[in-house]
């Protein structure tokens, strides 16, 4: 028979035992739990990948000359290191540009994050971590808003439906 000091000594010991097992338990995901990783359909930017282009008709040349544009094409490949990386290229009317971007968000908007340049570039004007645009899905539709990266013509400056791709 147990005595009723080692009793009262013993169920705290036991009650604290169990919350231990129990909180502990808490802690550690369920077993069939899928951890989000860049290619689990978890991580929305795979939905994401392919190719996106805009053109911008810039107008008649003075000369009275073909309209002039710029091609923007961006691709959107799972990366090296485990993200999502984006090359954006800018083609046409006194541009070249040739852009290497990281891709953050989910499957309804991702933002396009500068990296680096690839490639002949008339210009460099950007940073690393600078946001060169978002792209977010609206319907059938893709929304761009401009961040530094920006169109020539004013009126393309605004946020509105650009490019256009796969759309989930």
């Amino acid at each position: 028979m147990v005595d009723r000091k080692s009793l009262k000594l013993a169920v705290p010991l036991v009650l604290a035992a169990l919350a231990g097992v129990w909180l502990s338990g808490c802690a550690v995901a369920p077993l069939n739990q899928t951890p989000a990783t860049p290619d689990s359909p978890i991580d929305g930017r795979a939905t994401w990948v392919g190719d996106y282009d805009y053109e911008e008709l810039l107008g008649a040349g003075e000369d009275g000359a073909d309209e002039s544009s710029i091609d923007y094409h961006i691709t959107i490949s799972p990366g090296a290191s485990g993200g999502y990386d984006a090359e954006i290229t800018l083609n046409g009317f006194q541009t070249q540009q040739d852009l290497l971007g990281s891709v953050r968000g989910d499957a309804q908007q991702i933002t396009l994050v500068f990296v680096d340049y690839a490639g002949d570039n008339m210009w460099q004007p950007y940073n690393a971590g600078d946001v060169l645009l978002t792209l977010a899905r609206n319907g059938e539709s893709i929304l761009t808003t401009w961040g530094v990266l920006q169109p020539q013509l004013e009126q393309n400056q605004a946020p509105g439906l650009y490019f256009h791709g796969n759309v989930g």
